[in-house]
């Protein structure tokens, strides 16, 4: 099998290839076939000639350049995306009243007559 099929078929199963330092290295390492690790390790030699061009320039200069890391793709990296859930009309129009005694937590509607406009923690605390 050539460099540029593995390539292409790592691609199809969401895998980047690339070469770092000499050696092959792919992302992600879950989602790597045993037969395609096997394929990559017998061609190794043929994969870098394709994906490191520096391998076959000679030059000292070509040799100094150093690759990057391939980013990490947000989107179609194999997990589903987070589904976004929107907050009940309720809690963005009501807001909720500060307690005055503390200036920090809310005072819950339901408590507000009981707790006479201060928050749980301070009502429980003066009584």
């Amino acid at each position: 099998m050539s460099g540029a099929t593995l390539i292409a078929e790592a691609a199809q199963l969401g895998i980047s290839i690339w070469a770092e330092a000499g050696a092959i290295r792919y992302r992600p390492k879950a989602a790597m076939p045993p037969a395609l690790a096997a394929s990559i390790k017998a061609c190794r030699v043929e994969l870098l000639k394709v994906l490191d061009p520096q391998q076959r320039e000679s030059s000292p200069v070509a040799n100094q350049k150093t690759k990057a890391r391939p980013a990490h793709r947000l989107i179609d990296n194999g997990f589903p995306p987070i589904p976004t859930t929107i907050p009940p009309d309720s809690i963005c129009t009501t807001p909720l009243p500060i307690c005055p005694h503390c200036c920090s937590r809310p005072v819950l509607p339901e408590l507000r007559t009981m707790t006479t406009g201060l928050c749980y923690t301070c009502w429980t605390a003066g009584s």
